[in-house]
């Protein structure tokens, strides 16, 4: 073969490479605009399990990216009740509790990173998160609602009847079916907490 075959060759093999990835990305990932009634989030949709929301907060011109497992579109059918977020500023901390005898694994744990990923971010809330258990359970601290006070929220994540996020006194309650529906509970109070959602 002759120089010139070599180059041809080579052109149509780089060529279907560049299609390949050019496929692929426009097969993973979708945007789309969501509206919450008061602002527009622009929302990328890399794959299952992440997804970019790109927003300001207030008075700062400076762009935040947001990463959760869940769109917003695809949380509008998870109740949540009351303005939660006014609960979190003036909080010395947060204490995110489960119930050790639900035997929950590791999307439990996915869950509460969701949670604590917005809380602990020094240019969103910037709280000191602590996780515990809401009964005895080898030398875990136990931590229930009832422990919920003015200066400290206790967010529980539980297992229960229906996929719904609630305030109940100092204490919000995150509540799936399943623990991938504690997945989109958790996002869907996390988008709450930075405004994506109300």
């Amino acid at each position: 073969m002759n120089k010139i075959s070599y180059i041809i060759i080579g052109a149509i093999i780089l060529l279907a490479v560049i299609a390949s990835f050019v496929y692929t990305q426009n097969e993973e990932t979708s945007s789309y605009l969501y509206s919450n009634g008061l602002t527009t989030f622009n929302i990328s949709i890399i794959n299952e399990i992440e997804t970019k929301i790109s927003f300001f907060l207030e008075n700062d011109v400076q762009e935040y990216t947001l990463t959760v497992r869940n769109d917003p579109a695809s949380l509008e059918d998870i109740p949540l009740y009351g303005n939660l977020y006014q609960r979190i500023p003036n909080d010395q901390a947060v204490v995110i509790t489960i119930d050790p005898e639900q035997e929950l694994e590791g999307k439990t744990i996915v869950a509460v990173y969701e949670i604590m990923n917005v809380l602990e971010s020094e240019v969103l809330y910037n709280k000191t998160v602590y996780t515990a258990v809401s009964r005895e359970y080898e030398d875990k601290t136990v931590v229930t609602c009832d422990n919920a006070n003015d200066d400290n929220t206790v967010i529980f994540v539980t297992l229960g009847e229906e996929t719904q996020v609630y305030g109940y006194d100092y204490c919000i309650i995150v509540m799936g079916t399943s623990e991938d529906e504690l997945i989109r509970a958790a996002d869907r109070l996390a988008l709450h907490f930075v405004g994506i959602m109300e």
